[in-house]
């Protein structure tokens, strides 16, 4: 094998075709072995070598390839394709239109990777069971989330992980922070700024945090079929029991947004209000 590969061009050693021969040379050996203790022996040494062979080939051939390649998409030499800034720009400005970014949102989406893991308390059918644009208090939930897209004012593309508590693994494909208006119990609309939403589009749903509510000064007290949100002895949100669930009352803003003539706002750095007197619909 080594003798075949000194005797070819040297154009034609690329990754690819060392590779290729490399598995060929590792088959023919596995099938001419008749005894299987030697067997066994062989076929590390050949695949040690294999490795070995294939990581000096490589790095050997790497500078040169990298000089003599031509990328097929800029037609610059230098570089690959994969390796391609032009490529990766374009690639980018695919990935972004694909993901469905507003035409209002001020910053791009970022393509990242999170390690970090969630976990909700409601189950699979529990978070399913609501509409896209609901949203449920949840105990268990280590931040807030939804499926809504269009519940975002500004998105970012991050990658991670959100156990329920079934155990069921399901997808977070970005983070973000938006609006609610939270209907109380006095009829007053109360604006909720949401930061640090994932989005997960296999939810069907929207869920609160109440430990990142309660972490960030508010506090949650459950009344029979009723949960109130409140900050500094005034509430500012209502939920109402649906199942097993407590359901936000909302209301949903279709078309143009309520006017007032009077806004207070109180702000902390995750969940942040403003109340909205005097309004008319």
């Amino acid at each position: 094998l080594i003798t075949e590969l000194e005797g070819r061009d040297e154009a034609d050693l690329t990754v690819e075709y060392v590779s290729g021969k490399l598995l060929d040379e590792y088959q023919r050996r596995t099938e001419s072995c008749l005894d299987q203790s030697s067997n066994e022996v062989a076929l590390n040494t050949t695949a040690s070598n294999a490795r070995s062979q294939f990581r000096a080939s490589k790095a050997t051939l790497t500078k040169s390839d990298n000089e003599s390649r031509r990328c097929y998409y800029c037609g610059k030499k230098g570089h690959i394709k994969a390796n391609c800034r032009k490529f990766k720009h374009q690639r980018e400005k695919d990935e972004k239109a694909r993901y469905g970014v507003h035409h209002n949102e001020p910053s791009p989406i970022n393509q990242k990777t999170n390690a970090i893991q969630y976990c909700t308390f409601a189950t699979r059918e529990k978070a399913n069971k609501g509409k896209i644009g609901d949203w449920y208090v949840d105990s268990g939930a280590t931040s807030q989330m939804t499926c809504n897209r269009n519940f975002f004012e500004s998105l970012e593309r991050r990658k991670s992980t959100v156990y329920l508590a079934d155990n069921t693994a399901i997808q977070a494909e970005g983070i973000g922070h938006g609006w609610l208006f939270c209907v109380t119990p006095d009829g007053t609309i109360e604006k909720i700024y949401l930061k640090d939403v994932l989005y997960i589009p296999l939810l069907e749903t929207g869920l609160l945090s109440a430990q990142s509510i309660t972490n960030n000064g508010y506090k949650i007290m459950f009344q029979d079929d009723t949960c109130l949100i409140s900050y500094q002895m005034e509430v500012v949100a209502e939920a109402k029991l649906d199942g097993s669930l407590f359901k936000l009352k909302q209301k949903h803003q279709v078309g143009d947004a309520p006017t007032w003539s009077h806004l207070c706002s109180h702000s902390v750095p995750l969940f942040t209000y403003w109340s909205l007197t005097s309004l008319s619909y």
